[in-house]
This record gives structure tokens, sequence and C-alpha cells, in this order.
């Protein structure tokens, strides 16, 4: 059974009605209403509002995740294989924020040649956008990205964390190192001061320098003394362990 169909003046009762055909409402047309013209144009603006901020929100949260892990990866390769070259050339020295950094020590081609072990087997757990505030001389700028990664060093798996940062052309690098330091107490050259060292039986750490000389991680020959005056103690195997400020006794 068909629908019946509103009555309109001068047809049939129940006659079809055509589909947009004007309705005759005492006498006047009744025509559909149509989308004005600005109402059309607004609704398309606030469409293209709406789409600019999802589409600025989306690259902002994803856009920008910190240091790529290749650019990461490209460093702790030259840690691992000890090319000090590549890792100067990766650090941004006038940035660290470690005011006790002496670049000719860290990247001194004999010291890291004698390190007798690595940091090996590097795997990232963590790259941060901005870098965590932590208290002492290994704090991050908020502005840094902070990497975490677990490496194995002396027989053991160990967690160190060091940070990027973009330099004024926009480059990732370095701008806190995987670094330990290694400090020898004991009576000093002059009174105190602590002991000067030799590192793998080369690189002379003087008695002013032995008070937090930042270092790269591995495995060291330390002997307790000076080259010059040949009063050195018996050469020891020294673990520095990157983010480890190590104290040892100078016997």
């Amino acid at each position: 059974m068909s629908e019946q169909q509103p009555y309109q003046p001068g047809q049939p009762w129940n006659a079809p009605v055509q589909a947009g055909v004007p309705s005759q409402v005492q006498g006047r047309s009744v025509q559909p209403a149509k989308r004005g013209g600005r109402g059309k144009w607004l609704g398309w603006g606030i469409a293209v509002v709406v789409a600019l901020a999802i589409g600025l929100g989306a690259t902002q949260f994803l856009g920008d995740k910190g240091v790529p892990e290749a650019r990461v990866m490209e460093y702790l390769s030259a840690v691992e294989t000890g090319d000090v070259q590549a890792q100067r050339a990766m650090t941004e020295v006038d940035g660290l924020q470690l005011p006790l950094f002496k670049e000719d020590l860290y990247f001194d081609a004999k010291l890291n040649a004698g390190i007798k072990e690595r940091p090996s087997a590097f795997a990232i757990t963590k790259i941060d956008k901005s870098g965590s505030k932590r208290t002492g001389r290994r704090s991050f700028s908020s502005t840094d990205s902070l990497v975490t990664v677990d490496y194995q060093l002396g027989g053991e798996k160990r967690t160190a964390q060091f940070s990027f940062a973009k330099n004024s052309s926009g480059a990732w690098v370095v701008s806190a190192p995987l670094e330990g330091t290694i400090t020898v107490e004991g009576s000093g050259a002059l009174p105190g001061l602590n002991s000067p060292f030799v590192l793998n039986g080369d690189t002379q750490i003087s008695a002013i320098e032995a008070k937090g000389a930042i270092l790269p991680p591995g495995v060291y020959s330390l002997e307790v003394g000076t080259k010059d005056v040949g009063a050195l103690g018996a050469a020891r195997e020294v673990i520095l362990p990157a983010g480890v400020d190590l104290s040892l006794a100078a016997k």
C-alpha cells in the first residue's frame, strides 16, 4: 500500500507529488531551502582552520623526536672503535656543559690508543626529546636530546647517558659525551693535592689535573707517580665506566 501524500490545492485527492516540484501553499510557491554563499564559505573556513591546527599539532608532536637514531649510532660506533677524529668532529666542544673538560686530554690519540678495552655492544634504550635535569657536573640542558644506552665493559652490562644538541647550523652534535673521571687520592706532589698518575704507560696526569680529569670510558693501565721522576708505583688495571667519578687510593 502506497503512502498517502499530503493534499495540495488544484490536485485530485491522494495524487502523487513529484519530487523537486514546488508546492503551492495558499497561492505561493515554496522553494526548497538553499545554503547561502556566506554560510558555505564560513563552513569551509572553519574546516581549513581545524585542519591546519591538527597538522601543526601533529608536526610539533611527531616532527621533532630528538636526535635521529642513526646519528647516535654513528657516534657510538666511533666510541667503540676508538675513532678519535670522528668523535671530535661530532662533539661541540665550545658548548659542553663540563667545566673540567680538556679537549687535548679527552681526544688524545696516544691515550685512546692505549685503552685496553672500550665500551662495546651498545644498545639504545631511550632517546628523549628534551634532556632531563640532573644534579652535579653532568646536568644537561632542557633543550638537549638525552640518550640512554646499555653497553658492555669489563665483563659487565652497564648503563650510561649522554646528550646531543643542535648547533647554529642545525646539525646534531654531542653536547655531553660519554665520559668519566679518575682521581687518585694520596699525598700528592704538594699538600692538599691528589697524587699524579700515568695512564696506559704514556699519558701523564698531573696532581692538578688529577681532580676531575674527564676521560673516555674504558679499561686503563694506571701507575701512581710521575714519569719524569720515575717514582711510579706498580701498574694496576682500572675500569672507568661512563658517568662515573672513580676515586682510587694511591697505595
